[in-house]
């Protein structure tokens, strides 16, 4: 016997002339009236020849028809929800939205309301770092090109060279679009920082003890200049703090002076941070989009 709580309109108790199980067992009692008017699918189904025991439900106390499908009892019961004029819930997990954007597809549901049901989600991805494949890849099935873009924000860590990233990104979709937008968007970012080592001459406040270790400094510089770059929405608003350089040794010890390597920027802040800002602003952080058609 299935231990899941099945919650009103649906229960053993609940107005209905149909029954629906799941592969646990769990029944929800529904009125086919209600699946048929949402559903094309449902419509489809109640349309066709039914054993007696389907076709006819008696007025004298019988028993409902029982339809067996394949949705886990969790999914079934947010499922309905969606399907019958009740206040719309919020999907609390990835793996949940995802499911049901699945019974999406097969039953041919309301768009607009699986897309009201998944917007805790889509709204919050940066509670679901760890899952934000699945949501990048579920962004591409709803059509949702806004959160596409958002949820490429949270990817700049993901290694697309990586084989099981690689099945992750084109799997469940079954093209390789979302993979090759954040390709594109990984060229366009190196680009930028390179662009930004060039165009940011950070030698000139090296000390003229870490001068003659030029490719050493830039090296730990280039790290902490991505690091920096690789939130979602990277602001510069104080330099030292935004490239951390604090949390970094190079940049403290063996220094000639007081304030050692960067000093100056302590002492012209505001050029500092306006000119390190101009190229963070400009730094591609979100794919171009949905290939127009």
């Amino acid at each position: 016997m299935s231990a899941f709580v099945v919650e009103d309109p649906f229960t053993a108790n609940s107005p209905g002339d149909c029954i629906l199980r799941t592969p646990c067992g769990t029944q929800f009692k529904v009125f086919r009236g209600v699946l048929i008017a949402a559903s094309p699918v449902f419509r489809t189904m109640f349309d066709l020849p039914q054993p007696p025991t389907l076709a006819s439900t008696s007025d004298k106390g019988d028993p409902p028809p029982v339809i067996d499908v394949t949705e886990t009892a969790e999914v079934m019961q947010e499922l309905l929800k969606i399907l019958y004029p009740l206040d719309l819930v919020q999907l609390k997990t990835v793996d949940l939205v995802i499911a049901l954007v699945d019974a999406w597809e097969k039953y041919e549901l309301p768009m607009s309301r699986v897309m009201a049901a998944s917007q805790h989600v889509l709204q919050n991805m940066g509670d679901y770092i760890k899952d934000i494949i699945k949501i990048y890849t579920l962004t591409w099935r709803l059509k949702a090109e806004e959160d596409a873009k958002k949820a490429s924000r949270y990817m700049h860590h993901i290694d697309l060279h990586n084989p099981s990233m690689l099945q992750a990104l084109t799997t469940p979709h079954g093209n390789f679009l979302p993979l090759t937008q954040l390709l594109d968007l990984k060229m366009r970012r190196e680009r930028h920082v390179r662009f930004i080592m060039d165009t940011f001459n950070f030698k000139r406040y090296l000390c003229r003890n870490h001068n003659g270790s030029t490719p050493k400094v830039a090296a730990e510089f280039e790290q902490l200049l991505r690091t920096a770059l690789d939130v979602p929405y990277p602001v510069c608003n104080d330099f030292p703090t935004f490239l951390r350089l604090t949390d970094t040794k190079i940049f403290q010890s063996d220094c000639e002076g007081n304030r050692g390597c960067f000093g100056s920027w302590v002492i012209h802040p505001l050029h500092l941070i306006h000119e390190m800002s101009n190229l963070v602003s400009q730094h591609p952080q979100q794919i171009n989009g949905f290939p127009r058609e």
